[in-house]
């Protein structure tokens, strides 16, 4: 049997997309919004990511406490809208160098959550 060397496609429901994508916008500290909208209008290639993150970050690809700092991120979206480091897989975005760059300056700037609207359904 042969195997396809192009990626399969996972289709996302529209309205998932859409909600994942509103919170990644309007949970992040407003000054990493712009990065956070830029690394979103990415189609992620999951083909050529590891390519493009050494491009991106130069070497070997982003430092370690750069993906620490990012997975932090994600973990604590993860309490207030749950299933988004799942999207995040699926979709291809958790490979995308733009979308770890976001998260790394996103972890820079914190946001208080002790005021956030109720966890995301």
């Amino acid at each position: 049997m042969k195997v396809s060397p192009t990626p399969v496609h996972i289709r996302v429901p529209a309205e998932v997309d859409t909600r994942m994508r509103a919170f990644l916008v309007n949970a992040c500290h407003p000054a990493v919004r712009f990065r956070m909208q830029r690394a979103l209008s990415v189609m992620p290639r999951p083909t050529d990511a590891l390519d493009r993150v050494k491009r991106y970050f130069g070497g070997k690809g982003p430092a370690l406490a750069e993906v620490n700092a990012a997975n932090l991120v994600v973990r604590e979206c993860d309490r207030f809208c749950p299933g988004i480091s799942e999207w995040l897989r699926v979709t291809g975005y958790a490979n995308e160098p733009l979308m770890i760059a976001a998260f790394a300056t996103w972890a820079e700037h914190p946001v208080d959550y002790s005021n956030a609207p109720q966890k995301v359904q």
